[in-house]
């Protein structure tokens, strides 16, 4: 009788450390299959990270990509329209800084970036915008905009951006575009990656259809048709580097990062 019990105990003991042996087993096939190849295409998929972001391993560096587009599209929207192609947080012999772009060019962005264009917005209405785009530190002048022609939508005048009444825009020719190619985030930064090309210059300073991978224009991707995606790899790549929270990104610098 003894014996049956023990040799029972003896069973339960076995059983028990077989299963604990086969979850040790499955936990060390879950890490390997799931971590270890997630790690590998994401540094496949992303080659300018310094480590995986999880999140673009789980949803996909293309969804994060795109997002980005749509946050970088927001600093091009400062162009007067009478020259549609003039994107200053590009330069070819500098790191461009936040108080480097002009308030024109600051305050058309804010302008073009609101989801509604109210008939009068106050200063400071304006500067919170202007400094969700550009940051805290960022000089804005509102007096540099006084009667300037340019100004988006509006005009101002004593502390007050009051909506025109009369058209503003115009159509634009050739443009300067570019295309997101990766991105890296850590801590509180984010740094976007992107293929830009620049549109041609005419004797007169007006834009043509010809496409160059430098701002100085000197080499000569395409002309008399829009690039294509291989032509596209051809631009220079510059990194855009932004302040994030949990609400705002906001622009620090764009560079060459070739």
């Amino acid at each position: 009788m003894n014996n049956e019990v023990n040799n029972g105990k003896i069973k339960n003991i076995i059983i028990i450390i077989l299963v604990a042996l086969l979850i040790i087993a499955s936990g060390f096939i879950y890490y390997d299959k799931i971590f270890s190849n997630k790690k590998s295409v994401c540094e496949k998929k992303c080659p300018v990270c310094e480590k995986c972001n999880s999140k673009s391993e789980i949803i996909g560096t293309s969804w994060y990509i795109n997002q980005y587009e749509k946050l970088v599209e927001k600093y091009m929207m400062g162009n007067p329209p009478t020259n549609c192609s003039t994107i200053e947080i590009f330069a070819n012999d500098k790191v461009v800084k936040a108080n480097d772009i002009s308030n024109l060019y600051a305050a058309n962005t804010v302008i073009l970036n609101l989801e509604n264009l109210p008939n009068t917005i106050s200063l400071e209405e304006f500067d919170n915008e202007i400094k969700k785009l550009f940051g805290s530190d960022y000089v804005f002048n509102p007096e540099t905009l006084v009667d300037k022609a340019e100004l988006a939508e509006y005009k101002y005048s004593d502390k007050v951006f009051i909506k025109r009444s009369n058209n503003w825009g115009g159509t634009c020719g050739p443009t300067s575009s570019y295309k997101v190619v990766d991105f890296k985030k850590y801590d509180n930064v984010l740094e976007v990656y992107l293929r830009v090309i620049f549109a041609g210059l005419d004797e007169e300073g007006l834009y043509i259809n010809k496409y160059y991978s430098d701002y100085n224009r000197t080499n000569l991707i395409v002309s008399d048709r829009y690039p294509d995606e291989d032509e596209y790899k051809k631009g220079d790549l510059y990194k855009l580097t932004f302040n994030t929270d949990s609400v705002n990104y906001k622009f620090i610098s764009s560079e060459l990062s070739n």
